[in-house]
């Protein structure tokens, strides 16, 4: 990423509901059938609390992608935008890909594209709660 991005990121550092474009070998979605695309967006799903931390270096993230069947685990997008940024425009068949829910270093993180709507990114986060980490009912309240 270089100095300047680095000091960029410490600026303007991504937020949860934000789409960022990565570095597009750092998310691997289908190795057999792969196409370097260079850069590959994503959405942030990390907790303020990491978002925070400075020190931190990785961001949790879902990546997007055109392919895939439309399921509760490839979750609809292109219409969640509320806005876009750095030219980019969501092709109407954009997915949240959920399997593929990873921590990426921020030293891969490009440049945002947009936001996404709070009521899509709940759902996201709660399915990626509770098909994909399996978390389905908690309560931490301690009596």
């Amino acid at each position: 990423m270089g100095l300047l991005g680095e000091k960029l990121l410490e600026k303007i550092p991504p937020k949860q509901r934000e789409v960022w474009f990565v570095s597009d070998d750092e998310i691997k979605l289908n190795p057999d059938n792969r196409v370097d695309k260079k850069r590959r967006p994503v959405l942030i799903v990390s907790a303020p609390s990491l978002l925070a931390n400075k020190d931190f270096p990785l961001l949790n993230v879902v990546p997007l992608s055109t392919q895939g069947v439309e399921d509760k685990l490839c979750y609809p997008i292109a219409r969640a935008y509320e806005e876009t940024a750095a030219g980019f425009k969501p092709d109407k068949n954009s997915k949240a890909i959920l399997p593929y829910y990873q921590p990426i270093d921020k030293k891969f993180f490009k440049e945002r594209c947009g936001t996404n709507d709070e009521i899509t990114y709940n759902a996201i986060s709660h399915l990626l709660a509770s098909e994909v980490v399996g978390c389905i009912d908690y309560d931490l309240s301690i009596d």
